[in-house]
């Protein structure tokens, strides 16, 4: 309590993020876990000018695989009485509530909400629910911190749309979920189709199986881009020929395998 006393009595921005990164990395994973709502009260009221998203990235991670590395099941009563995930999803609703700033910037609150899918797969396999907890408050990021998307921007919202769908136990829910699909409307036809590649891929790598007909319809909805020939926009000569290809060969190649793939999911 006093060091965290200190921190927050001290004016200068990079010397209480210093003291708060000095706290994480002195104090053991145990003691963090029954202080966290401390900690994170604590960093709630630090100087706006203070990035928090490496420190709570790394807070994050290590409390997920301490969590996980114990021989209870992290939800069970002989865990603990510690939500890490409540504790954490509550946090980023108050950093959503921050001024904007070009430190605490989109692009980092949407690592967080990367990092937070993360842990809520890892902590709750199987659980849609806390999914659409982490899909919902970055379909609200996004709304209300409006702008072109820079491509580290587009790249986690890849991430997370594509992360959402690697448990078998989940991923027909999360398909069904209009925060999933509302994620696609931010993205141009390009990056859609990134997308699309992303979910298959992630779909494989989880051994994600499709068991009904509806799931089917609304996952070949999302990837449409990868069905569809959108045809060229190139200019083409007087015979009629390309002169530039539209698609990487290679690419292609690895599309089309991939989707030859997934119908073995069905």
């Amino acid at each position: 309590p006093e060091m965290l006393r200190l921190i927050l009595t001290c004016e200068d921005g990079v010397g209480q993020a210093y003291l708060l990164q000095s706290l994480v990395e002195i104090f053991s994973d145990e003691f963090h876990m029954q202080g966290l709502d401390r900690i994170l009260a604590a960093c709630a009221q630090v100087h706006w000018i203070v990035d928090l998203r490496p420190l709570l990235q790394h807070l994050l991670r290590r409390l997920t695989r301490h969590a996980t590395n114990r021989q209870q099941p992290p939800g069970s009563p002989s865990a603990g009485a510690v939500d890490l995930f409540a504790a954490f999803h509550a946090h980023l609703r108050q950093l959503l509530d921050r001024p904007p700033s070009g430190v605490t910037s989109r692009a980092s609150l949407l690592g967080l909400q990367l990092e937070m899918l993360l842990a809520a797969l890892a902590l709750h396999p199987g659980d849609a629910g806390k999914v659409d907890l982490v899909l919902a408050g970055t379909v609200e990021l996004l709304c209300t911190r409006r702008g072109v998307l820079g491509e580290r921007t587009v790249q986690i919202v890849l991430d997370i749309v594509a992360a959402a769908l690697t448990q078998d136990a989940s991923a027909g829910a999360v398909l069904a979920m209009p925060h999933h699909a509302a994620l696609l409307a931010y993205l141009d036809s390009r990056t859609k189709r990134s997308a699309a590649l992303a979910m298959v891929t992630a779909l494989l790598a989880g051994r994600v199986s499709i068991r009904d007909v509806a799931t089917l319809r609304r996952l070949l909805t999302l990837i449409e881009p990868l069905l569809r020939d959108e045809g060229g926009t190139g200019s083409v000569d007087i015979t009629g020929t390309w002169k530039h290809l539209e698609h990487d060969p290679v690419a292609f190649g690895v599309e089309q395998e991939k989707m030859a793939r997934l119908v073995h999911h069905v």
